[in-house]
């Protein structure tokens, strides 16, 4: 509405009518003018109000025929926001804009169960005043390698490749960064209108990562940006692509040999190294390379990277679904760089209840971090179990004669007898794999022998059943 004391011309359509609805719009809310019209206090005074309240002001402001809308032409609103898995707007975000992944495409189931991504659509508010998709993006966290991106899928797709070849020590160190696949708008607002996205973005994000930066543990100074099919001209600096999703899809359109980078202003995130802290999707990459380096010299043990973070993924959703505790850990040194982890779950063999240990591995170079792994992992079996609601469960693995075995055999009870628990190492089978003798055991933990007893029973029952259990993997494996 302006100002006439200070020559400042208001933009409204009408200025006369404007200025008196919101006067009266004042006095519905127990608002003064002058507390409204105040520049240091407005803003809060307006806060305050519930956000009905708070709209009807905006719908005023916005007026086609009163407001700035219906003097200047060119005028937009927008808004960004990052949904949760179960919004059913960023389900259908793809329809929105037509792209390659609508709604039941293999692409969007990936990204709608793999808990690195996000979908984070802009809308545009019509002249209907109604919310309508104006560009999504499809969003994941990085890690900045050493190596182009182009590079490393090529090396990964050739026969032989693992990606303790093709990614070096120090890619996985630093702060990783959030990243869009690219910026996809809808057939309706590409052209002049797109360019309103630079602003839209780079405003969204400088916000968003001012406030959750330090908490994700990520870069608060760039947004990398995929090229593909992302409009020419926005005016995002350019660089070598060098970013891989620290759990990567089977499909992404930030494959190419440059992306763009969305500069924030910001200050760096500082880095909160936890040496033994849960092992968790955003692993998933550690994990494969950690696995190279701990089976270099029996590959039959290796699992795919897709595999390995498909594990992670299912085990993730079990212990929320099922409320179960999270058993799995991943051990750094001083400059955050992987070192060893152990992969053990809460699950089920013929019906019956076992804590599985899935995978324990280290690259080799730290003779401690097997033993503080499973110290992790014991201390906090011991502090979840042994409850009415949560009882101990026998542990199950498959250990390498070798390595894991005997350090089993030596610990299990000297490390239960320090928790004032009795344990009982029972070895329930052999295999070969490779040229690895692999024992099949159980330990049994309680805290009595007749508890001991017990799961004895359960184990004999669960094990004398020769046949494959839909919700057991065979493969087990324990490396350190």
């Amino acid at each position: 509405i302006g100002e006439r004391k200070k020559n400042i011309q208001g933009a409204a359509s009408n200025i006369p009518k404007l200025f008196s609805e919101i006067r009266n719009w004042c006095k519905s809310n127990n608002l003064t003018w002058e507390e409204l019209w105040n520049a240091d206090r407005g803003k809060d005074y307006v806060a305050k109000l519930s956000p009905k309240a708070q709209g009807n002001l905006l719908e005023l402001i916005y007026d086609k025929n009163i407001g700035i809308r219906g003097k200047q032409d060119t005028f937009q609103v927008y808004r960004a926001r990052i949904g949760k898995k179960s919004d059913p707007d960023m389900v259908v975000a793809g329809n929105d804009t037509a792209c390659c992944m609508p709604f039941g495409s293999g692409k969007n189931n990936v990204y709608m169960f793999n808990p690195l991504y996000a979908q984070m659509v802009v809308e545009r508010l019509t002249n209907e005043n109604k919310w309508r998709t104006a560009a999504q993006s499809v969003m994941s966290i990085d890690h900045k390698a050493s190596t182009p991106t182009p590079d490393l899928m090529k090396a990964y797709l050739e026969e032989g490749q693992h990606l303790t070849d093709l990614v070096k020590p120090g890619d996985l160190e630093g702060l990783p960064s959030v990243t869009c696949d690219n910026i996809e708008p809808a057939k309706n607002e590409e052209g002049q209108r797109s360019q309103y996205l630079r602003d839209v973005y780079q405003k969204f994000f400088t916000q968003y990562l001012e406030e959750f930066a330090d908490k994700l543990q990520v870069r608060k100074t760039e947004i990398p940006i995929g090229t593909g099919y992302t409009p020419a001209g926005l005016g995002f600096e350019e660089v070598t692509n060098t970013y891989i999703p620290q759990a990567p899809a089977g499909y992404s359109d930030n494959i190419h040999e440059n992306c763009f980078i969305i500069k924030t202003g910001l200050s760096e995130t500082e880095q909160k190294i936890e040496p033994l802290a849960p092992l968790c999707v955003r692993d998933a990459i550690s994990v494969a390379v950690l696995e190279g380096k701990a089976y270099s010299d029996n590959t039959s043990l290796l699992e795919s990277l897709h595999k390995m973070q498909n594990n992670l993924i299912g085990m993730s959703i079990a212990n929320r679904h099922f409320n179960r505790p999270n058993l799995s850990f991943m051990y750094r040194d001083k400059n955050g760089t992987p070192r060893g982890y152990m992969l053990a779950f809460e699950g089920r063999k013929n019906n019956s209840s076992f804590v599985f240990i899935d995978d324990l591995a280290s690259d080799r170079e730290n003779p401690m971090t097997g033993g503080r792994l499973i110290k992790k992992f014991f201390d906090t079996y011991a502090s979840e179990y042994g409850t009415d609601e949560r009882p101990y469960l026998p542990i199950f693995t498959n250990a390498r004669d070798t390595t894991s075995f005997p350090i089993i055999e030596h610990n299990a009870e000297k490390m239960a007898k320090a928790k004032g628990l009795k344990a009982k190492v029972v070895e329930v089978g052999t295999h070969y794999r490779g040229n690895d003798l692999m024992h099949d055991v159980v330990i049994l933990i309680g805290k009595t022998q007749q508890q001991l007893d017990e799961q004895e029973k359960i184990m004999r029952l669960a094990f004398s059943s020769h046949e494959d259990d839909e919700n057991e993997d065979e493969d087990y494996n324990s490396e350190e």
